[in-house]
């Protein structure tokens, strides 16, 4: 669902948890407005989690690690399962939250 913060989160669940893609065409010298966001996230309740290009590219396994961890501590569960890397951090998981 679409988030109402200050420029918008690319995704943020029913359990206010947004998630940040940081590409790199659009967020080279944002510092500001990214932490602006990121501030009114955490102000509103929101827990946010931001990402860049490399930590998408290079290790894409611990960064959705981290979504699934910290959703998974704000009671949001849904089905994963690890890719074909050698030493996914991804569990699998078969519980899937009521709000999905």
């Amino acid at each position: 669902m679409p988030a109402d913060l200050p420029g918008g989160a690319d995704l943020l669940s029913a359990s206010a948890l947004a998630v940040e893609l940081d590409g790199l065409l659009f967020h080279r010298g944002t510092g500001r407005v990214d932490r602006d966001k990121q501030n009114a996230a955490v102000t509103a309740g929101t827990w946010m989690l931001r990402f860049g290009w490399q930590e998408t590219t290079e290790s894409p396994c611990d960064a959705a690690a981290s979504v699934i961890a910290l959703a998974r501590s704000l009671g949001l569960v849904w089905p994963t399962r690890p890719c074909r890397r050698r030493g996914c951090r991804v569990s699998a998981a078969v519980t899937v939250s009521p709000e999905l």
